[in-house]
């Protein structure tokens, strides 16, 4: 299922389709696992592209102070990864500005 969300992160061609992925994401998480990530990292919803870089900023800040500790939980693996690529995209999406029709 991750896998999955990772094409249509990478596929979207708008910031809106961005946040559609990120959306519906977090809509498949629940409460179950998202007690299994750290307190603080627990993202239940974004309203735009800021809240995505600030999610993606505030895990891998997460994982760095962690000292490699939470890359032995999974579901804090996934949901950074998910927001790293989400960010990236959003990165990538605002560096090409759209094509005139």
């Amino acid at each position: 299922m991750t896998q999955a969300w990772h094409e249509q992160v990478s596929s979207a061609d708008c910031t809106s389709k961005v946040l559609w992925c990120a959306r519906n994401y977090l809509m498949t998480w629940t409460a179950a696992r998202l007690a299994r990530l750290p307190v603080g990292c627990r993202p239940a919803w974004v309203d735009n592209a800021s809240d995505v870089i600030a999610w993606h900023e505030k895990l891998a800040s997460e994982s760095a102070g962690a000292g490699g500790r939470r890359a032995r939980n999974a579901c804090f693996e996934e949901m950074s990864d998910f927001f790293a690529r989400a960010a990236a995209r959003l990165a990538a999406i605002d560096s090409f500005p759209p094509q005139p029709g």
